[in-house]
């Protein structure tokens, strides 16, 4: 039985860190599956950038979509994963496209952070795919592609399966991960780490406060989603330790929406610190979503650097 999975994102380039959502996915499945990651992005890092004015009328010509489905379809894959940022959605559609009509047969699922809670699913926009999958990679994701490569319906709650009509059936809601110990460390060994300039790690997800214009605070049902959640500070120190012995790499970005707005993400950052501090650890890191808040001292800020 194939056995392939090839997980990917398109572009355009982020920021020169490694798509930590497809890594940890690689993670949760490769002791049952052949994983294969690859960041397409990397050609054109130098065309489109990230949030740059004119990135959503960026064109990407066909010899690319031509070329990356080769690349795809070389491995053999039952199955192509793709993660989606907003940013990325017109050129992930479109490579779906040439994969589909290059061989029917593979199933094409999309993922990631643009699907958040209250998405709503396009039939024709979508139809070039087979599932999409929302939520968080922990609490379903092995067991969905289970699913998906023994040709099974799919059980697992928070996905859209297509039908025979094209229509697109919703599983119902799953729901979110409660304890991020469980996290798994991602497995980037699929990356050429000299295109990279830091490792992303996540200390936590959430957020505590309950700003009316983010989609962070709100699920579908118009209801209130859980607080901030976060890892321990050993959890969080042991990541990082394994990463850096691993990838050689010294500088890490932590990719949290809102880095601390409790007393508690407070006390495991300070414990984490503490950690690196006993280790001697020589590395940089930088916060990717951070508020000011007064849960920070500015001892506790001078610990921080």
């Amino acid at each position: 039985m194939n056995k392939k999975i090839v997980l990917a994102i398109t572009p355009p380039f982020n920021d020169n860190y490694l798509p930590i959502g497809i890594g940890i996915v690689k993670a949760l499945i490769k002791d049952k599956y052949d994983v294969k990651c690859m960041d397409l992005r990397l050609d054109l890092k130098n065309k489109i950038f990230s949030y740059c004015d004119d990135l959503y009328d960026a064109e990407i010509s066909e010899d690319w979509y031509i070329e990356k489905t080769k690349i795809i379809l070389n491995e053999n894959p039952k199955v192509v994963g793709f993660t989606i940022y907003r940013s990325s959605e017109k050129f992930t559609i479109e490579l779906a496209k040439y994969i589909k009509k290059a061989d029917s047969n593979i199933k094409i699922v999309l993922a990631g952070p643009h699907f958040i809670y209250g998405f709503q699913v396009d039939k024709e926009k979508y139809k070039w795919c087979d599932y999409i999958y929302q939520g968080e990679s922990e609490t379903g994701a092995r067991e969905f592609f289970t699913f998906v490569m023994e040709k099974k319906p799919v059980k697992t709650l928070g996905v859209w399966e297509k039908d025979k009509s094209g229509d697109f059936n919703y599983t119902g809601r799953r729901e979110r991960l409660m304890d991020l110990n469980k996290i798994p460390i991602p497995d980037y060994s699929d990356f050429e780490m000299e295109y990279y300039r830091e490792l992303p790690v996540e200390f936590s997800r959430g957020c505590s406060f309950r700003c009316t214009f983010c989609d962070a605070v709100f699920e579908e049902s118009g209801a209130l989603m859980v607080y901030q959640k976060f890892r321990s500070g050993q959890r969080m120190f042991d990541e990082i330790y394994k990463l850096f012995n691993k990838y050689n790499l010294e500088e890490f970005i932590f990719v949290d929406d809102s880095f601390v707005c409790s007393r508690g993400s407070r006390d495991a950052l300070l414990d984490f610190c503490d950690l690196l501090l006993e280790h001697k650890m020589k590395i940089k890191w930088r916060v990717y979503g951070v508020r000011i808040t007064k849960f920070l001292s500015e001892d506790d800020i001078d610990r921080l650097v």
